[in-house]
């Protein structure tokens, strides 16, 4: 959980610049991956949020590989790595302290696609992300999806 936190911390400090949320445990990048994902969040007024290819349970994320092309439009990125303009953070806000780690992504997504704007899979933008261990449910993630689920029921 230490990763959220300091994710979250990174997003409140002043800045007109986009931010890009990267976890620890990426040991490969695809050449020029952060310019691509730029490219990605801009070419549309209404996106929102991009997130690459790599290892991910999240569908359809899940299925993508490398050498894999196009852009897609999703309900959900996991935030192991995703690119944010600084007009999503500025009326959205940083992640929400409620949760520990698990959801928080979920919560934000849900929240943009709310307002109309859109999150992007950037298909041919590969990381290799060691893990994807958040998904694993103990006793934090149990509560994180507990809180998320009474969110979404509002």
């Amino acid at each position: 959980h230490r990763v959220d936190r300091r994710q979250r911390q990174m997003c409140i400090r002043d800045s007109t610049e986009d931010v890009c949320i990267l976890n620890d445990d990426i040991r490969w990048f695809t050449p020029n991956w952060l310019a691509s994902l730029q490219r990605a969040l801009y070419s549309a007024p209404d996106i929102a949020i991009v997130g690459p290819t790599g290892k991910s349970r999240t569908a359809p994320m899940c299925q993508g590989k490398m050498g894999d092309t196009g852009l897609q439009t999703v309900n959900h990125l996991p935030f192991w790595c995703v690119l944010l303009r600084r007009s999503t953070l500025e009326r959205f806000g940083p992640l929400d302290k409620r949760y520990i780690h698990y959801a928080s992504d979920s919560a934000y997504c849900d929240q943009v696609n709310a307002a109309g704007l859109r999150c992007v899979w950037a298909r041919a933008v590969y990381l290799e992300h060691k893990g994807h261990g958040s998904g694993r449910m103990n006793a934090w993630g149990r509560q994180d999806l507990a809180l998320y689920q009474r969110e979404r029921r509002k």
